[in-house]
């Protein structure tokens, strides 16, 4: 290229200001990003051609700011969409089913068709191109030729004046339609070309009428014969030209026919399909379309109570477009060729069932700028714009599948000429509107299906474990400390033209008192993001629901954030969001989970004398009441029955009904009593189902199990006493699971370079305990490792219940667990992880002499040993928060999953030849997904404890409580069994032990002891001897001593 000072020079260059050229511009300048529009016309075109944008289209005028012009000037509403069966020539007929465009049962807030005027909207679009900072639009302009390299796209163009002009940005986007420059000239000589859509061979010709009506009147035509009926002009345009749109389902020739934009322009279109062997160009001519399109427009005369039919004057009308169109359903076979890219009519066409062209263009436009402006600030070599750019192919081209499949679909409507499937048709849908659900559900049409959830592929904005993206969904709201109570979108507040980040953070709370903690837990967002998001920018927002009508609420003290709440439909009728468009019939609230039990049993022991149990006033199983004396006393002791005796020849009791154990009812007692000073022992039996969800605490959702004691004194001036007790539910592994033995094994080759295996001596491993690591390293050339890193992912997902399953999921923590590099001591994230390397002969690394390299010399096996610390809860609690694990869960929501990731650096040795260049240091990753415990999931819990020991109540209360991160965190082991059946002192030290953990009246045996007296302790339980000796109690069998693992 030429010198720099002969090129103009922007980020993004747009041929072509249609609907989708100046959409994007708009978005793009509201993003800061610098653009230049090119358009080849002087003026924009009169004649309207596309006439349909759906609510995604009015969303994104809404964004640019131009909603208040939708209904005052663009267009309005289609209320309903007929499909009208026969062969009749009559738009009164009644519809074998519709389309109810006029709610706003959806996802943007908006109503589901608006008609609009083409010219206008445009202008209205161009009008924020000419008020903007960052946008340029430049008419009369022609592009002439498109060069690209790495960096840049030049192109060179005749301006208005005929002057050759030079010009280079970052990227090249063409939205010149369908017979532009950028595709036809530059893009398919390079192989882009216009594809038959997927599954889909349509083409077909149509003919295209515009009219625009005048209204007849009593001086203009005072022989119309509605006059003496009493009808007036209003009234016969009503009559004529009918409001809603309609597809004449005409088997002899199908038809589209309704009006557009603004109800005071009085404008009509008319299509009509053009058979074969007809002439195109001819059937657009007047004396053909008399012939065709009129016949709609004359009434017989019985229908008034006349002779004669009733025909609209012909005078009244004025053809503003009569001419054929072939449409088709095709798409190109790229998008994006380097630095060039297509959006629009220049990437893909619509047959004309679906009205989803220009709404089609705004969301390629839409998806488009956000990543433009991405691509445009970053400065990156890592940024793959390859990459990104096929991620919004991919995206776009998937919704463009859901836009053509509602197109199609119409379209076979419209167009079978088979009378028997007509009729079969027909008689189905009659059938099938009887049933309300199902009518409603036809009447939403293709928002029934709710949006697109989109399958990754690379490039695309949410990672693969979310399976599929969703749009965010748009509600009203209003701010809730303000007096006004002004009703606004929430996209408006939510990216506000006051905030400058391209990305936003939406806080969803679940009432308004959370939005202080919510504010502080956004502290820090901003450095962890690396600026790409700003804690002061965020949208907190609260559900109506959650708000008590009548409800006072002030900005609380310390909240720099401002609350907004959900508005309702009501409120949304009475703002001026609503002035010139239906009312929002249909419209939900969205709704987004709170609190929510997943199970609730309760236990009456004593209701005011109502209801006690058998053996004492009190309902107690044990009442240890000490005497005046003080002498301790056990009065009306009741036994409860077994487990096993209790649910004998019973089902599960239902859950959320109450308590299976309910007090019997006794005689009349008084409706109060006194309790004596003393111990009061309740005891219950509850079985938690095993689908049910662990005890889980995340950023994203918590569950938790708790224990509640409700003790309502007598008296009008007493207060309740609640005191609640969490209890931790966890799963552990069985006694004979698997994965406590089985190791993780990998022998491979990388590269021919190296051969490496490595075991991981078992699959789940509690959190507190060290994972031994047992990795050798076989240079087959001179090969260099630098450092060695052990890494844990961390992925927690949860699904959402409701008419659309959603997933939710937090960003992916990656905590360094060990590293190790040549020539440095260890690190450790939590002290305790150990090394050792040792060669073929046995002796270990010596780091100081060869500091560069971890691996002995060529064809020399290289051994290291590793026990890696996993996370204590003691040091995780003063950890960040990016550095804590939690234990893995599985087969509910959430879900919580790890990888463990063992990273080597390595890199060719330098030969020291002359001119040879060092090598690029390349790292090699081995992962493997595997599970972490709970800390409490010890060998005391996991395996049947020994029941000889004297106190055993004690002992197993006691083993309940012990955890695993304690100061000599082991793996679980084979030894772990033996450990289980320690001998009486060791169970009695561990008792003690966690003595100072509970209270004194828990730990000590008082009198309670008693209740165990008649109980038999079971034989003690058989286990095998594994028969491994002393100096084998902490490790696995070794996997590669194995001729099967090591391969001879």
């Amino acid at each position: 290229m030429s010198s720099e000072q002969a090129w103009e020079t922007t980020d993004v260059l747009i041929c072509g200001c249609g609907p989708t050229g100046a959409m994007l511009s708009g978005y793009l300048d509201s993003m800061a990003v610098r653009n230049i529009v090119l358009e080849r016309e002087a003026n924009i075109t009169t004649d309207p051609r596309g006439i349909v944008l759906d609510d995604d289209g009015i969303r994104y005028l809404q964004g640019l700011g131009l909603y208040e012009h939708v209904y005052t000037d663009i267009g309005s509403c289609i209320e309903k969409v007929l499909f009208l069966s026969g062969e009749q020539k009559c738009l009164h007929t009644k519809p074998s089913f519709c389309f109810n465009t006029a709610s706003s049962e959806g996802y943007t807030g908006h109503v589901g068709v608006v008609s609009h005027k083409q010219p206008v909207l445009e202008k209205h679009l161009r009008s924020v191109i000419k008020g903007s900072r960052y946008s340029q639009l430049r008419s009369r302009c022609t592009l002439e030729s498109i060069q690209e390299d790495k960096d840049w796209v030049y192109a060179t163009y005749v301006d208005s004046e005929g002057t050759n002009r030079h010009i280079r940005a970052r990227f090249l986007v063409g939205a010149d339609g369908k017979t532009g420059y950028v595709r036809k000239q530059y893009l398919e000589p390079q192989g882009i070309k216009m594809d038959w859509a997927e599954q889909c061979r349509y083409e077909e010709t149509w003919v295209a009428l515009n009219w625009e009506i005048r209204l007849p009147t009593t001086e203009t035509h005072p022989d119309f014969p509605l006059w003496k009926m009493g009808y007036t002009s209003e009234e016969v345009y009503n009559l004529f030209f009918p409001k809603d749109f309609r597809f004449l389902c005409n088997p002899r020739r199908p038809a589209v026919c309704g009006r557009f934009g603004q109800n005071k322009d009085r404008l009509w279109r008319f299509e009509f399909v053009v058979q074969p062997g007809e002439d195109p160009q001819e059937m657009s001519e007047p004396h053909k379309i008399r012939e065709i399109v009129f016949p709609y427009l004359r009434h017989p005369g019985n229908r008034y109570g006349l002779d004669a039919d009733v025909e609209f004057p012909n005078d009244c009308i004025t053809v503003l477009r009569s001419r054929p169109f072939r449409f088709a359903a095709r798409k190109c076979n790229k998008w994006a060729m380097g630095r060039v890219i297509l959006c629009g009519d220049a990437a893909h066409v619509f047959p004309p069932f679906g009205g989803q062209g220009i709404a089609s263009g705004f969301r390629d436009a839409i998806a488009l700028a956000w990543r433009l402006a991405i691509l445009t600030r970053s400065h990156s070599a890592r940024l793959d714009y390859d990459q990104v750019l096929e991620g919004w192919y991919s995206e776009r081209s998937q919704q463009f599948q859901k836009s053509l499949n509602t197109t199609l679909r119409n379209g076979q409507l419209v167009n079978s000429t088979n009378s028997l499937q007509n009729f079969i048709r027909d008689w189905a849908l009659w059938v099938m509107q009887l049933i309300p659900p199902v009518k409603h559900q036809l009447e939403l049409g293709p928002r029934r299906e709710g949006p697109v959830r989109y399958i990754h592929s690379a490039g695309m904005p949410f990672l693969p474990s979310l399976h599929g993206g969703v749009c965010f969904p748009q509600t009203y709201c209003t701010e809730l400390a303000k007096l006004d109570n002004r009703i606004r979108f929430t996209d408006d507040v939510i990216f506000s033209k006051e905030k400058t980040k391209l990305f936003q953070i939406v806080v969803l709370l679940n009432k308004p008192a959370e939005a202080i903690v919510a504010t502080k837990e956004l502290d820090g967002i901003d450095d962890l993001s690396g600026g790409h998001l700003s804690a002061k920018e965020a949208t907190l927002l609260v559900q109506a629901k959650k708000c008590l009508p009548g409800d006072k609420y002030s900005q609380p003290a310390g909240l720099s954030l401002s609350l907004f709440r959900t508005a309702t439909a009501e409120e949304f009728k009475q703002s001026d969001l609503c002035v010139g468009r239906p009312e929002p019939n249909g419209y939900n609230d969205i709704e987004f989970v709170g609190n929510r039990d997943l199970i609730t049993s309760g236990i009456t022991y004593f209701d005011r004398g109502q209801t006690t149990r058998i053996g004492n006033v009190y309902g107690a199983d044990v009442c240890h009441i000490p005497d005046q004396s003080g002498t301790d006393t056990e009065r009306n002791q009741h036994r409860k029955k077994t487990a096993q005796t209790l649910w004998r020849g019973q089902s599960l009791p239902e859950y959320n009904t109450g308590s299976s154990q309910q007090p019997r009812i006794l005689g009349a007692v008084s409706k109060s009593a006194i309790f004596p000073v003393g111990d009061y022992l309740y005891s219950f039996e509850f079985l938690l189902h095993n689908s049910l969800p662990e005890t889980i605490k995340t950023e994203l959702i918590s569950t938790r199990y708790y224990l509640e004691a409700l003790i309502e004194p007598s008296g009008p001036f007493c207060s309740k006493v609640v005191s609640q007790l969490d209890v931790p539910v966890i799963r552990l592994p069985a006694e004979n699971s698997l994965e406590l033995i089985e190791p993780i094994i990998f022998s491979r080759k990388w590269r021919e370079q190296l051969a490496y295996d490595v075991c991981i001596f078992g699959r789940c491993f509690p959190l507190g305990s060290q994972i031994p690591i047992r990795v050798k390293l076989t240079p087959l050339v001179r090969l260099q490792c630098h450092w060695i890193r052990v890494y844990v992912s961390q992925h927690v997902q949860h699904q959402t219940k409701g008419k659309t399953n959603r997933f939710l999921q937090l960003p992916t923590k990656k905590v360094l667990l060990f590293e190790k590099q040549a020539g440095l001591a260890s690190y450790s994230s939590y002290p305790g992880s150990t090394l050792r390397i040792t060669t073929d002969e046995g002796r270990a690394g010596t780091p100081g002499i060869q500091t560069t390299n971890l691996l002995g010399e060529e064809s020399e096996t290289s051994d290291i040993k590793l026990d890696v610390q996993l996370p204590r809860c003691p040091e995780m609690r003063i950890k960040e928060k990016t550095q804590r694990l939690h234990f893995s869960t599985k087969g509910g929501s959430p879900e919580v999953n790890h990888w463990i990731q063992i990273v080597l650096c390595l890199s060719l040795a330098d030969q020291g030849s002359m001119g040879s260049s060092k090598a690029r240091p390349v790292e090699l990753t081995i992962e493997s997904p595997f599970t972490i415990l709970s800390c409490k999931a010890t060998p005391a819990n996991i395996y049947v404890p020994p029941y000889e020991v004297e106190g055993a109540f004690e002992v197993m209360a006691s083993q309940e409580g012990q955890c695993g991160c304690g100061p000599s965190p082991r793996s679980i082991s084979l030894a772990s069994r033996h450990e289980a059946e320690a001998p009486e002192a060791e169970a009695r030290d561990n008792l003690m032990s966690v003595k100072g953990q509970f209270p004194r009246d828990i730990t000590q045996p008082l009198s309670f002891d008693n209740m165990l007296s008649d109980i038999k302790q079971p034989a003690r339980a058989h286990l095998p001897d594994w028969g491994l000796p002393s100096d084998e109690l902490h490790r696995r069998p070794d996997p590669y001593r194995s001729r099967q693992w090591y391969g001879g």
